[in-house]
Protein backbone atom coordinates (compact mmCIF):
# COMPACT_ATOMS: atom_id res chain seq x y z
CA UNK A 1 0.00 0.00 0.00
CA UNK A 2 1.32 3.44 -0.93
CA UNK A 3 1.20 6.07 1.76
CA UNK A 4 -1.45 8.77 1.44
CA UNK A 5 -0.30 12.24 0.44
CA UNK A 6 -1.77 15.20 2.33
CA UNK A 7 -1.21 18.83 1.38
CA UNK A 8 -2.40 21.50 3.80
CA UNK A 9 -2.11 25.28 3.37
CA UNK A 10 -3.51 26.25 6.76
CA UNK A 11 -7.11 26.18 5.55
CA UNK A 12 -7.62 23.62 2.79
CA UNK A 13 -6.61 19.98 2.53
CA UNK A 14 -5.82 17.99 -0.59
CA UNK A 15 -5.65 14.26 0.07
CA UNK A 16 -4.49 11.60 -2.35
CA UNK A 17 -5.20 7.96 -1.56
CA UNK A 18 -3.79 5.11 -3.62
CA UNK A 19 -6.19 2.27 -4.31
CA UNK A 20 -6.08 -0.89 -6.40
CA UNK A 21 -8.69 -1.09 -9.13
CA UNK A 22 -10.40 -4.31 -10.25
CA UNK A 23 -7.34 -5.31 -12.32
CA UNK A 24 -4.94 -4.72 -9.43
CA UNK A 25 -3.47 -1.56 -10.95
CA UNK A 26 -2.92 1.36 -8.57
CA UNK A 27 -5.03 4.45 -9.12
CA UNK A 28 -5.13 7.77 -7.32
CA UNK A 29 -8.23 9.05 -5.58
CA UNK A 30 -8.10 12.76 -4.76
CA UNK A 31 -10.21 14.62 -2.26
CA UNK A 32 -10.21 18.34 -1.59
CA UNK A 33 -11.69 19.88 1.53
CA UNK A 34 -11.88 23.63 1.98
CA UNK A 35 -12.34 25.00 5.47
CA UNK A 36 -12.98 21.66 7.22
CA UNK A 37 -11.91 19.90 10.39
CA UNK A 38 -10.75 16.36 9.57
CA UNK A 39 -10.89 13.28 11.75
CA UNK A 40 -9.90 9.71 10.94
CA UNK A 41 -12.47 7.50 12.64
CA UNK A 42 -13.73 3.97 12.98
CA UNK A 43 -17.06 2.47 13.87
CA UNK A 44 -18.10 -1.10 14.40
CA UNK A 45 -20.35 -2.20 11.56
CA UNK A 46 -23.27 -2.52 13.98
CA UNK A 47 -22.81 1.09 15.17
CA UNK A 48 -22.32 2.71 11.76
CA UNK A 49 -25.98 3.52 11.17
CA UNK A 50 -26.24 5.48 14.41
CA UNK A 51 -23.01 7.40 13.78
CA UNK A 52 -23.84 8.37 10.22
CA UNK A 53 -27.48 8.95 11.09
CA UNK A 54 -28.34 6.59 8.27
CA UNK A 55 -27.31 9.14 5.64
CA UNK A 56 -24.52 7.27 3.88
CA UNK A 57 -23.14 3.83 3.30
CA UNK A 58 -19.45 4.21 2.59
CA UNK A 59 -17.92 0.77 2.37
CA UNK A 60 -17.69 -2.73 3.65
CA UNK A 61 -16.18 -3.40 7.05
CA UNK A 62 -12.49 -4.29 7.16
CA UNK A 63 -11.42 -7.79 8.21
CA UNK A 64 -11.57 -6.72 11.86
CA UNK A 65 -15.28 -5.82 11.62
CA UNK A 66 -14.75 -2.05 11.74
CA UNK A 67 -15.57 0.59 9.15
CA UNK A 68 -12.74 3.12 8.85
CA UNK A 69 -13.51 6.53 7.43
CA UNK A 70 -12.41 10.13 7.11
CA UNK A 71 -14.91 12.53 8.65
CA UNK A 72 -14.72 16.06 7.22
CA UNK A 73 -16.81 18.59 9.13
CA UNK A 74 -17.22 22.04 7.53
CA UNK A 75 -16.11 24.87 9.83
CA UNK A 76 -19.14 27.01 8.95
CA UNK A 77 -22.23 25.46 7.36
CA UNK A 78 -22.87 22.35 5.36
CA UNK A 79 -23.16 18.64 5.79
CA UNK A 80 -20.18 16.56 6.87
CA UNK A 81 -18.47 14.35 4.31
CA UNK A 82 -17.65 10.72 5.00
CA UNK A 83 -14.88 9.11 2.94
CA UNK A 84 -14.44 5.34 3.25
CA UNK A 85 -10.99 3.98 4.14
CA UNK A 86 -10.09 0.41 3.30
CA UNK A 87 -8.67 -0.78 6.60
CA UNK A 88 -6.86 0.08 9.82
CA UNK A 89 -3.48 0.42 8.07
CA UNK A 90 -4.82 2.98 5.62
CA UNK A 91 -6.57 4.84 8.47
CA UNK A 92 -3.37 4.99 10.55
CA UNK A 93 -1.28 6.11 7.56
CA UNK A 94 -3.80 8.85 6.72
CA UNK A 95 -3.97 10.03 10.34
CA UNK A 96 -0.17 10.36 10.43
CA UNK A 97 -0.06 12.13 7.04
CA UNK A 98 -2.68 14.65 8.21
CA UNK A 99 -0.78 15.31 11.46
CA UNK A 100 2.51 15.75 9.57
CA UNK A 101 0.92 18.16 7.07
CA UNK A 102 -0.67 20.22 9.84
CA UNK A 103 2.61 20.38 11.77
CA UNK A 104 4.52 21.48 8.64
CA UNK A 105 2.13 24.36 8.00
Amino acid sequence: MSSPIVLFDGISYEITLFRSDSTGAMKEERYVFGDHALSVCRAHKDDWQARALGTQRIGEPADDGFIYYLYAQPQDVGAPVFTWLQNKDEANALRKAIEDAENDC
